[in-house]
Order: C-alpha cells, then structure tokens, then sequence
C-alpha cells in the first residue's frame, strides 16, 4: 500500500518560510508531548515519528530544497538511513535538556534496528544559457555532460575479481570502539573504521579500468526542450540522469538581448524618433522578437512615451497568449542642422508666439 504522506510544515506547525530556529523550536514542543518515554499512547509514537521525519528533512538544508521544490517526489531513492543519517538526535536531546530521551530513538524508528543501506545517489545541476529568441519560440538544444557511473568491469566495487579483503584493524567489522575515561566511569564510542569507511573490506587488488575508484567518468550527450515563455531558473529535470541514478537538473539562464529588455512576459525596446515625426506623428517600423513592426506615433509624442503592440511579446508558459512589447520613444534633436533649417525653425518658433498671444 503506498504512503499516506503528510505535508512536513503541517506536522510541525510551522510556516514554509520558517527559520532553523523555528523548525528546532516547534520540534522540541512537539518532542516533549510525544516522545514515547513520556507519552505511552500508541498514537503518540506514531505522531513522533512522523515528527522526527519532518525535522529530520526540514533541518536539513539540501533535503529541505529538494522538498520545497518537488514535495515527497524529491527525496524518492532516499533510504531512511539518508533522511535520518544527519540528525544526531542523542545530542540534540542533550541540548534541549532532556537527558537519556535521545537515545534509542533512531532505533524506534527503525523497528530496534539500522540499516547499513545507503543511497549512493547523486543529483547533478547543469546551467543551460540561451537567447530570449530561443524561449520566445521555444527550441531544441543539445548539452554534452559527464558524469560519474558505476564501472562495467568490477561493479562498482573497485577491485579486481578476489582483490577484497578483510580490513585488519576493524577485523572485518566496519566499526572500532573508542574508550575514554572520566572518573570512575569509562565511555565507549562506536565509529566506522576509517581504514575501511565501515565496509570492512579493503581492497587489495585494484580494477585496472577504474583504478580502485569503482566509478568512471561516461560522456552524455542529451537533448532539452526548451518550452515558449521560459525564464531564468526554469528547471528541466531529467530522472535517472544524475549519478548512480540519481536525477539532472538542467537549469535555464537567458542571455540579456541587445535590443529588448524582459519584464515578465512584456518586452520593452528603447526606439529613437526625429523631432518631427514626435511633432506631426506618423508611422515607423521598430524591432519585434519575430520581425520587423508597424506602430503609429502620436502627434506631439514626448520622450519616454510608451507605445504598444499587443500580443509581441513574450509566450505566457503553459498556456496560450503571450505579453506586449512596449515602445519607449526617446525624441532625438538635430544637431547638424543648416542654415536654412535654422531660419525655418526661427519662423516657427514666431508663429508658435504669435499664435499663444491670440
């Protein structure tokens, strides 16, 4: 059956844009009404853990993007050793006071037990730049990548076939037990060998292909629809195309347009008119993302008047319609003028005075 998921901000009372405080702070309440050595209710222990799978998520701040970006689907291949495995509930416990609450905890969770599963699963991110052309009609790029892959010839494992062995100093365990003494009492400490990284296995023999890495780097070459409207930070996911099935992420930057600058799905386009033409209006053809326009200029047009074109926009994404391009008109002065272009304008700055005493 699958997972009735409850949203992680619900199960901690707490609104999306909350702080790291806020998060630590709504799980302790939560902790000290729920936590199964204070509340023996069968349903506080299942509220609990639900609790510590909302902390555990939110209080992290990888986990809490992908949640916010993708709800539950974003931490699928998570095992819950991933979701837990940065959470030192023990010493979190400690800092709240509350003693010998934070032990065993994880084993609740686990049903009296940890697994030693991990994902090896990693998300790649990869920026795409494209032209504000290219997204005002969409297209069809193509990105080459590399990416990390298991190695055909030893599986992942790094060695040649019997070039694994028995670490030494774990013995085989994974683990070595650290002691120290304070007083009367002795602490012991169970860490992952650092010999072996906790497989308890070392290798012996390395795999030629990989050099003992048991990954290879794989060229991948891939094609990305760019849809009609996209903007900057557009994310295009590629499940399965990150590392060790793991997904890519192709994120979206438009380049700036010499011409036009973008505000939503509107264009603007800064176009240059002669005094006359701004005085007596008329008709003049200006750039559009998809050809040359039309658009008639009032008379007595002053500078930074908006013209508008309808529908010249930009695609309104995932639906039909698209923004406006706006005009903006910056009158131009004649600098080169004649002689005679001068007294013609001397005349009618004459009639324009006369005319204003009548």
């Amino acid at each position: 059956m699958e997972k009735d998921y409850r949203d992680y901000y619900e199960v901690l009372s707490i609104p999306r844009d909350a702080d790291d405080a806020q998060i630590k702070r709504a799980y302790r309440n939560l902790a000290l009404k729920y936590h199964p050595d204070r509340n023996p209710d069968i349903n506080a222990s299942r509220e609990m853990k639900d609790i510590n799978e909302a902390y555990a998520v939110l209080s992290d701040r990888e986990k809490r993007r992908r949640y916010d970006l993708y709800g539950h689907a974003g931490l699928e291949g998570y095992t819950m050793e991933d979701i837990f495995g940065g959470v030192d509930f023990q010493d979190l416990f400690r800092e709240f006071g509350l003693g010998d609450l934070g032990f065993g905890l994880l084993d609740s969770l686990f049903g009296g037990r940890r697994t030693k599963t991990r994902s090896n699963r990693v998300d790649l991110k990869f920026e795409l730049t494209v032209d504000l052309t290219e997204v005002a009609e969409g297209a069809e790029k193509k990105i080459d990548m590399t990416r990390e892959e298991e190695c055909p010839v030893c599986h992942g494992k790094g060695a040649k076939k019997g070039g694994i062995g028995r670490c030494d100093r774990c013995h085989g365990t994974g683990q070595i037990v650290r002691k120290q003494r304070l007083g009367w009492s002795i602490f012991q400490q169970v860490i992952p060998c650092p010999s072996c990284q906790g497989r308890g296995e070392v290798i012996i023999d390395a795999c030629d292909k990989c050099q003992g890495r048991g990954k290879i780097e794989v060229q991948r070459s891939l094609s990305v629809h760019i849809p009609p409207g996209a903007d900057s930070g557009y994310t295009i996911r590629f499940k399965g195309e990150g590392e060790n099935g793991g997904d890519l992420y192709v994120v979206l930057k438009v380049r700036e347009h010499p011409l036009f600058e973008r505000r939503g799905d509107d264009i603007y386009l800064q176009k240059e008119v002669d005094m006359i033409c701004a005085a007596l209006g008329g008709e003049i053809e200006v750039e559009g993302l998809r050809g040359k326009l039309k658009v008639q200029v009032p008379e007595g047009a002053q500078t930074g008047a908006a013209l508008t074109i309808y529908g010249e926009g930009i695609p309104h994404l995932g639906r039909g319609g698209c923004g406006d391009e706006y005009v903006i008109l910056r009158v131009a002065i004649p600098t080169d003028l004649s002689p005679e272009g001068k007294d013609i304008l001397r005349q009618f700055e004459s009639l324009r005075k006369k005319a204003a005493k009548v």
